[in-house]
């Protein structure tokens, strides 16, 4: 068997995917629910998307059931570049707040 074809995207892309298809499909009486970030990782098999989600917590509204339909509905469309290949990681530079500066 092989590889199922997916698009790849940047992971911008795939999280304006995601969070647009939440968006569209959640309750609209929850105002506190988002969809997590996709973060890379290698697949588990031939068949798996090289991305996955931190797991939402529990909402009275649904919410964590509309993003796993969310994940299972892009996971099967979309894989997701890697950094290397697609937009670079922004670099880390830890900040002072004013007030640690001033002293």
């Amino acid at each position: 068997m092989s590889k199922t074809e997916r698009e790849a995207l940047p992971a911008s892309k795939l999280y304006a995917m995601l969070t647009e298809a939440f968006e569209k499909a959640r309750d609209p009486q929850c105002r506190r629910c988002t969809m997590p970030l996709p973060v890379f990782r290698s697949p588990a098999d031939a068949f798996a998307a090289n991305w996955h989600t931190g797991v939402p917590r529990y909402c009275p509204f649904r919410c964590h059931l509309v993003i796993g339909e969310v994940q299972a509905m892009l996971w099967v469309r979309y894989d997701m570049l890697p950094f290397e290949t697609g937009q670079p990681a922004p670099a880390y530079a830890p900040t002072r707040a004013k007030d640690d500066a001033a002293q």
